[in-house]
This record gives structure tokens, sequence and C-alpha cells, in this order.
């Protein structure tokens, strides 16, 4: 029999549809029923792909007597995180007050139904009580005896937690000086941090955390200085580890969500849309800073298998890019892509195996719960093409294939069906990206592809919408969702200038600033003014697995607001970043975006319009292709050009090419030689 959840849209609420939890999703119903018979409330957090979110789910949440229990004692509520991320970050950093220590999926968390205050918190439970844990049904009882028995003790807890909230939302803006000093200062806290052996932050578990190396790109792109070369060599070492080891699917493509070592050998097998779109960025932003071909070529080999892998299991075709893939199949996690020896030995050849196992690991010992073998690059690899000749890159592209094909035939990992707004937007943004750095015009095709398939789903114009899942589209957006979609615009706009994406870019812009700013201290809300009222209201300017709504934010709006001249816009990114200011100087680790954004805020603000033919703006942009950094936008002939745009409409009709270089709101005489163009910048 199924519960409440049977009604959800929600992947991840459907897979507890039918356990005997009598689940409901958070809404005002379930809230009302928990405060009128003075239950505590059960919430449980994950996603569909999460490993140990099935784990707990099988142990306890399928059981009759854990369910019983729970039944018994608690109003039971289940939220899928990607679709309501304000509750998740509201409770992620409760459990973090409560328990002194990070959170994570599944979340569980106990409230007070009068106030929806936490009073206890975890992760994932044991069915039997193991490593430090108790067994969930014990849990559950002691619990319930607490609530009936402390309450007095609860709601004093409860007042201190909700004022502990508020003190950090609470944020002041900085009045001195922004210094670029505390900004270069940040390379030399990551290098402290970095594992100099290895690549990456710290030790086991490794993830990716693309904003840090996105910050040691610009770094990179800042001069010559110690600090940029500095920079340059710790984003470089972390994109060639990720690369070579464990974390990229060698033969499908994409990256997995994190690897659980410290040498980026096994990973958890999740794949996540946002890791491989923030991801396919980075790595064309690397291109630009390699001076090695064949690095050059690894990199983009892992754009290229990277975006054909989204294509290929993640596309809907008049939606968008679904969500993610799960960690489990068939024969549990990771069984979908590891491989016995045996098996390619038998679907090789006998020289094309060997050359195989010497490059992906099989000549090695079982990497995978010593019984299998995950694919990944010696440790310390080379790029391939530094190592193999042309035709032994044929016979391992060949033999790649084959090993996929035969994979193809598993049973596959599900899939999260979702599709999310703030995820398609960096997608959109990385495919943008790429295609603009690598003049690559399929990827723009396949960015303005999905960028009219989403708005076509989720814009009802003047709303934005966060979900669209069963052919139902719901969630009104949060800040993460209008930053990372006008970010998206700004950067397709660079390559395929069109009127109705600056138009779209300037609703976004005005929605952030009446709907989600703090007027009075600066910074963007992660939830709009008329939304529900939650415990506490966020304002994030820290990263996690997603850049900081405000960082992006900070930067669309500076961009915009130097395109477009509007004032308001730039006073309301400077205002953000003062508000954050403080964030940056006391964990810097934790702020690498709003790092970005100083760094965008804080240098000559330098655009370039290009006007006439386009065949000869294409020429133009590959002579400044290294210049990664610079915003350069082409105005096409014979389009309806904006207001702020008529004094280029002339030029635009011309055959020849007309540069003009902006700094911040005063631009140049028209300029026609490339020389000339680029003796000008340098002097910049």
């Amino acid at each position: 029999m199924s519960n409440a959840l049977a009604q959800s849209t929600s992947p991840y609420l459907l897979q507890h549809a039918d356990n005997p939890v009598h689940w409901q999703p958070w809404h005002a119903d379930a809230l009302a029923q928990a405060k009128a018979f003075d239950k505590p409330i059960l919430l449980s957090i994950g996603y569909s792909a999460c490993h140990w979110c099935h784990v707990m789910a099988h142990e306890s949440f399928e059981d009759e007597a854990t369910a019983a229990v729970m039944n018994e004692h608690f109003v039971n509520i289940k939220v899928d995180r990607e679709e309501r991320p304000d509750l998740d970050r509201v409770y992620q950093l409760a459990h973090q007050m409560l328990t002194r220590r990070g959170g994570g999926w599944p979340l569980t968390v106990f409230i007070d139904p009068q106030d929806l205050t936490p009073f206890f918190a975890g992760t994932y439970f044991p069915d039997q009580a193991r490593h430090g844990l108790p067994a969930f049904a014990d849990l559950l009882i002691r619990v319930s005896s607490v609530f009936r028995r402390q309450r007095d003790t609860i709601s004093e807890q409860n007042h201190e937690l909700r004022q502990a909230l508020q003190q950090m939302n609470s944020t002041e803006q900085h009045q001195g000086e922004l210094s670029r000093a505390l900004v270069e200062a940040a390379v030399e806290r990551i290098a402290q941090n970095s594992d100099a052996d290895f690549g990456g932050m710290g030790g086991a578990p490794k993830f990716p955390r693309p904003g840090d190396v996105r910050f040691l790109l610009q770094q990179a792109s800042c001069g010559r200085s110690e600090s940029s070369a500095k920079a340059k060599a710790l984003a470089m070492q972390n994109l060639n580890a990720m690369a070579r080891g464990g974390l990229f699917d060698h033969l499908g493509g994409g990256f997995y969500r994190y690897c659980v070592d410290r040498d980026w050998t096994i990973p958890h097998f999740e794949k996540m849309l946002y890791d491989n779109a923030q991801l396919i960025d980075l790595y064309a932003e690397a291109i630009s800073h390699s001076e090695d071909t064949a690095t050059q070529a690894e990199y983009r080999h892992t754009i290229n298998s990277s975006v054909t892998w989204a294509q290929r299991e993640l596309w809907k075709e008049g939606q968008g890019f679904a969500a993610s893939l799960d960690a489990d199949s068939v024969g549990g996690e990771g069984a979908y892509y590891v491989w016995q020896k045996e098996e390619a030995q038998h679907l090789l050849e006998k020289q094309q195996y060997q050359l195989f196992e010497a490059c992906y690991g099989l000549n090695d010992e079982p990497n995978f719960e010593g019984h299998a073998w995950h694919l990944r690059r010696p440790q310390n690899a080379q790029a391939v093409g530094s190592v193999f000749d042309s035709q032994q890159q044929q016979a391992l592209q060949a033999a790649r294939e084959l090993l996929l094909q035969h994979r193809q035939q598993r049973p596959a990992p599900g899939q999260d069906h979702k599709i999310l707004t703030a995820w398609n937007a960096l997608m959109i943004h990385g495919l943008a990206r790429s295609g603009r750095i690598l003049q690559q015009d399929h990827y723009l095709d396949l960015a303005e592809h999905t960028l009219k398939q989403l708005l076509n789903k989720v814009w009802r114009a003047p709303q934005l919408f966060a979900v669209h899942a069963l052919d139902q589209t719901h969630t009104p957006a949060l800040l993460e969702d209008h930053a990372y979609l006008l970010w998206a615009l700004l950067e397709l706009l660079q390559s395929r200038f069109n009127a109705e994406y600056l138009a779209l870019a300037q609703a976004l812009a005005e929605i952030l600033l009446q709907q989600f700013q703090d007027d009075a201290a600066g910074g963007f809300f992660m939830t709009p003014h008329e939304h529900e009222q939650l415990i506490t209201r966020p304002k994030p300017f820290a990263d996690d697995a997603l850049p900081s709504g405000n960082a992006i934010a900070i930067e669309g709006l500076w961009r915009l607001g130097h395109l477009l001249g509007r004032h308001e816009y730039l006073t309301a990114a400077e205002h953000a970043l003062r508000c954050g200011w403080n964030n940056i100087e006391r964990f810097p680790l934790s702020h690498a975006s709003l790092l970005h954004a100083a760094n965008l805020l804080l240098r000559p603000a330098i655009r370039i319009l290009l006007t006439g033919d386009m065949q000869q703006q294409k020429h133009w942009r590959q002579q400044l292709a290294g210049a990664s950094q610079l915003a350069i936008y082409g105005l096409p002939a014979n389009t309806k050009l904006p207001a702020e745009f008529a004094h280029y409409a002339a030029y635009t009709e011309q055959h020849c090419v007309h540069a003009f270089v902006c700094r911040g709101t005063q631009c140049s005489a028209p300029i026609t030689a490339i020389d000339a163009l680029q003796a000008q910048l340098d002097e910049s």
C-alpha cells in the first residue's frame, strides 16, 4: 500500500512511496498535523543517487518493525534535497551546530513540531548498533522518550540554536578597502592545504572542488608572478589527477561524485550533472593555460567524452539534462562500472589487451574490494598522447569503444529524471564556455538547444521555476536558479549575441534585486522575500558542491552592469561582495567562488565589442584565444540591437571588423587592425 509520497514527481520520494513508513512530503498539512498532535517530526533528507540513502532505506524504512515505531512516535517527512535545497541547507546547518561535525546524506533530523527547530540530528544510522552508532530503532525510542520527558531542556536548546543560526546568517558590509592582497594570499592558503603527492585538498575522501580550480586558473591569468605560477601548477595538478584517476569514467566519459581514497582510485559511483557541468568548463579553461600539446589533447578528450556521456545518458529531449545517475545497480555499488580481467581479455585481441591493461591498471592487483578492477591511469601518469603513438592511440580508442559496448549490456544504474534549472544552467554555461574557448560550434549549438528546451519548461514570465519532472513544473526558483541562469546567458552572449538572451538576463537581474537582495546589509538571500518562512533565512556565501549563489550573482550583475551601463547592478554586486568580505577573511578555503568574484571586481573591467563580418570576427577571436578571462561580444549584422548598443548599429553593417575596447563605462574609438587591438590590450 502506497503512502503519501505516491503523488510526488521526485524519483527519490517515489523510491519511498511503498515503504511501510507513513511518509509525507514537506507540506503545511503535515506540519500542522505534527503541531496539533504535538508529535515530533522525523525529517529525512536525501536524493535519488545517494548510496547510503538506499542502504538506510533497505535496512530501516522497508522494515515493518522499524516503520511501526516511526509511525507510532513521529510524523515522518521525506524531502528530496535537490528539489528543496533551502530546507537541506537550513537543517544541514542545524546538524553542524548540534553535532559539531559536518553533515551529509541521508540527513536524519528530529524536529520540535511547535517551532520546527531540530533538537537532535545525525546522518546514516544502521539497523544494528555498529561503528559507534546506535541501532536506528533503539534511537527512535530514546529520542521519543527525551522529547516527552525533557521538553523544558529541549525548548531552551531550541532557543539557543535559533539564536546561533540567526547570528551565523547576520552579515555586515565591510567598510574598509577591498584588498587584492587578501585574494592573492588565498593561493598560498590553498597550497598549504593541498595534497602535494596526489592533488586535491586534504586526504580521503577526495572531492573535485571546482571552485578552487576555477579561482586558481583565474589567478594564473593575472600575470607572471610567483603566485600566478603556483596557482597554475596547483590547478593543473588537480585537473590531471581527476582526468587520469578513478574519478573519471575512462570508457563512458563523465566524472563520478568523489573518490573514497586519497589517491583518486575508487569513486563513489554516482554521477551528477552539476559536477560534470563545472568540470567541462574548467578543462576548457585549462587548455588555454597549457603549452603542452599532449595535455591539451587529453583535456579535449576529457571534455568531449563527458559531453557525449551527458547527451547519451542524461539528455531528455524537450526538457534538458536529467539530474544524475545512481551509484547502485544490480550487483551493488559500482557493479556496472568495474571489470574482471578475464572479461577484457576475452573481448580484446592480445596486443590490444596488453596495451589497454598497461594504460588502465589491469596489470596491477585488484583495486575494487579485492576482487575487481576499476579503470584508472597509473599514478603520476603523463598525458596519454605523450606516451602512445597515433597507432596505439587508435587501438586504445577501439578498445574503449568495444568495452563500452559490452558494459552497456549490463543492468544500468537508475536515472534521476528531474530537470533542475540551476544544474542545467551550469551545463549551459559549461557548454557555452567550452564552445567559445575551443571554437566548437556543436557545443554552442547544444548550449542553445538546452537553453531553449529548459526555458520552455521552467520560465513562466515573470517567474522562474526550479523543477520540471513527470510533465509537471513546480517549486519557485531560488537564488542559485536565477544566478546560474544569468551567468549562463552572459557566457552564451559572448559567442551567440542575441537580444532575447540579453533581455532575459536583464529580467533575471531585476528579479535578483527585487526579490532576493538584502537592501539593508547587502547580499542575496537563498529564498525570495515571499518564500515560506523557515527557522532561518540563509544568505549563502560559501561554496558547497555548487558554487556560492551570492558569488555567481555578483559576477553576473557586475558583467551585465558594465555591458548595459547599469550602475544599480554594479552597486548591488559591490555591496554583496562587501557583505561577504569578512567570510573571505575568516574562511578563504570555503569561499573560492567569492574569491573569484572579488578578483573580477578588483581588476579593471575590460570587455571588447566586435562588429562587422562574422567570419572575420571569428578570425579575430582566434587571435585572442589565449585571453580566456576576457569578455568579448560580437554584435551581428541585421539584428535589432537594444538601445544600449545603438552607437554600434552603423558599424554592424560594415564588412570589415571594428573593435571597441571598453574599460568600466568608457569605450575606445573603433580599432580596425588586430595588431592594434592586441597592443592596446597588452598595455592594460
